[in-house]
C-alpha cells in the first residue's frame, strides 16, 4: 500500500512514522491533519492504513468509508476497504471482534 501524500502540511510526518512502523503515533497525526483540513482523503485513507496495521479492522472501514466519501473515484481507497471487508467477514476483525468482547457483549 502507498500513503496518500494528504492536503494537510502534516501528513508527511505522519508517514514517516508510518515508515517507522510507529503506527498509533502516525494515526495520531493524521487525525490532527483532519482537524486542520477535514477535507483531507488522503489522512482519511492512511489513518484506514495505520488501523488495519494494527489489527483494527472495523475502525480501519470506517476511516476507509470517510476517504470514500471524499473522494469516490479512487480505486485503491476502494480496494482497501472491500479487502478490510473480507477480513472481518472472515471473523479477522481484531480486538474488537475477538471472543472476550462478544461474550462481554452477551452475544
Amino acid at each position: 500500500i502507498v500513503l496518500a501524500k494528504g492536503k494537510s502540511s502534516k501528513v508527511p510526518n505522519g508517514n514517516a512514522l508510518a515508515e517507522a512502523k510507529e503506527y498509533a503515533e502516525a494515526l495520531a497525526v493524521y487525525q490532527e491533519a483532519l482537524a486542520e483540513k477535514p477535507e483531507d482523503h488522503g489522512a482519511a485513507f492512511n489513518a484506514g492504513v495505520m488501523c488495519e496495521g494494527m489489527g483494527k479492522m472495523k475502525e480501519a472501514d470506517e476511516w476507509y468509508t470517510k476517504a470514500i466519501h471524499m473522494d469516490a473515484t479512487n480505486k485503491e481507497y476502494i480496494a482497501c476497504r472491500a479487502r478490510v471487508r473480507a477480513e472481518m467477514s472472515n471473523g479477522n476483525g481484531g480486538p474488537t471482534t475477538n471472543k472476550a468482547d462478544k461474550t462481554a457483549k452477551g452475544d
